[in-house]
């Protein structure tokens, strides 16, 4: 019995969303791109999304353009939310050649101190975790759909 996967929606949506994902997180390693509204904003770049919250702003912005080479990841960035904390002190020293997982945390570190204010706040959401997110599911329905179709064919 075959799976007939060519025909399914399922099949072609899953593989259409995971293709997608993917070709993001390749351009998030090259460009940085970016998108606010009012007070909230995303931004795509060093393999994830990041989702935040600025409250000294309160204006409409797009930004698209190319990272630099000491941003270059060779490991998977993990997923983290910082707040800003007026009371720590800043710290402008912030080490580009320490462990690469940890560089995007830096950077949005040097970000939140940088420039924003009380109340602001980042979201890191890496691309893998995404893809995990969607293949997971997507999986899940397939063999979902192989065991349906098993019981309808056999007698």
């Amino acid at each position: 019995m075959k799976l007939a996967l060519h025909r399914s929606i399922i099949f072609w949506s899953g593989l259409f969303v995971m293709g997608f994902v993917c070709w993001a997180w390749w351009d998030s390693t090259r460009m940085r791109s970016g998108l606010g509204m009012g007070h909230y904003g995303a931004s795509h770049a060093l393999g994830g999304i990041v989702f935040f919250n600025d409250p000294s702003t309160y204006k409409t912005w797009f930004d698209r353009g190319k990272l630099r080479k000491t941003f270059a990841l060779e490991t998977l960035p993990a997923p983290h939310v910082l707040k800003f904390d007026p009371d720590r002190e800043r710290n402008d020293d912030w080490d580009m050649d320490g462990p690469e997982n940890a560089r995007v945390r830096y950077w949005n570190e040097y970000r939140i101190q940088c420039f924003m204010i009380k109340g602001a706040w980042f979201l890191f959401i890496p691309h893998w975790l995404i893809l995990l997110a969607v293949a997971l599911p997507w999986s899940a329905m397939i063999f979902w759909r192989s065991r349906r179709r098993k019981r309808t064919i056999t007698p």
